[in-house]
């Protein structure tokens, strides 16, 4: 068999046809794995983030305690500390060093497991941040739903569009998991 290619003849016998062939296929198989391991993770992503959120919704009622990070007692990061610690992650222990450790995201974009930051704390003064929580709903009718430690009335969810949290946002994070 010969193809002309611009004033070049390639003569091809049947045993390198058949090598290209194989080639052809190999490379359409590795790149197809490719897409395929793509879909995996996209959605290993989602059951990380669903999980996040039910072990959170766990510790829902249970009292706030300054450096808390158990059933016994939580304080806002220790909350985020101890549902990342269940699903086998370490992240910092402090809000302000938490929401340094992912990529920023926009609150326009927010979905449920990102996470979310404010300054509570010297409004006027500051621009610490001192409290965190994770998205757990992120609806255009229900609005952006976060639960996070409540130093007055622990664990809880509360909605970001109420004013106390819609004015000390400070900004949101999405996680990227992978070890």
């Amino acid at each position: 068999m010969a193809f002309y290619l611009k004033n070049i003849q390639l003569k091809l016998n049947n045993s390198a046809i058949k090598k290209y062939v194989l080639l052809f296929i190999l490379l359409l198989s590795a790149e197809s794995c490719k897409i395929f391991k793509h879909k995996i993770s996209e959605k290993r992503l989602d059951d990380t983030n669903t999980r996040m959120i039910s072990i959170a919704r766990t510790y829902t009622g249970v009292p706030y305690l300054t450096g808390g990070t158990s059933y016994g007692g939580v304080d806002c990061s220790g909350l985020l500390w101890s549902v990342f610690k269940e699903l086998g992650f370490n992240i910092p222990r402090v809000a302000r060093e938490q929401a340094e450790f992912f990529q920023v995201v926009t609150l326009e974009n927010v979905q449920p497991g990102d996470l979310v930051f404010f300054v509570t704390t010297n409004k006027g003064t500051s621009s610490t941040i001192s409290h965190s929580g994770i998205i757990t709903e992120a609806d255009a009718v229900k609005g952006v739903r976060f639960i996070h430690a409540s130093s007055s009335r622990g664990v809880r969810e509360d909605n970001l569009s109420d004013a106390y949290w819609r004015s000390s946002f400070a900004k949101a994070i999405r996680p990227f998991f992978a070890k």
